[in-house]
């Protein structure tokens, strides 16, 4: 398990600003996943740069939807970077697939028949 701080470097104007984003993004679900991805590609874009400077291809990327908790907050610098944070709030899991709940089998069965995953949800 590793955990990840991504911190966005631009100040907010004073904590209320602050407070204000951080409810603006929690409550509305197009910010949250904008935040989200945000931090995901800058994280891969890390990743990708370290398996260049290792030669090590099999360092791969990452996903949302392996996160076994996503945060979004505030705080100063000094603070962020020992992973703490003087407000935040845990976003909700992304929704899970259709597909999840299919057994293993099913699945390979139905990648076999050449079945599309949007012909089973009708």
């Amino acid at each position: 398990m590793t955990r990840v701080t991504v911190a966005e470097s631009e100040p907010f104007e004073d904590k209320r600003a602050a407070q204000r984003w951080l409810e603006q993004t929690a409550d509305e679900p197009e910010r949250r996943v904008a935040a989200a991805r945000r931090a995901v590609e800058l994280i891969n874009r890390a990743l990708e740069a370290l398996r260049d400077a290792t030669e090590d291809p099999l360092i791969h990327d990452v996903g949302a939807s392996q996160a076994l908790a996503i945060r979004i907050g505030w705080g100063r610098g000094e603070q962020l970077a020992n992973g703490a944070w003087t407000e935040a709030r845990q976003l909700p899991p992304p929704p899970t697939p259709r597909r999840a709940s299919l057994d293993p089998q099913e699945q390979v069965a139905r990648a076999l028949a050449g079945r599309r995953e949007d012909e089973a949800e009708r």
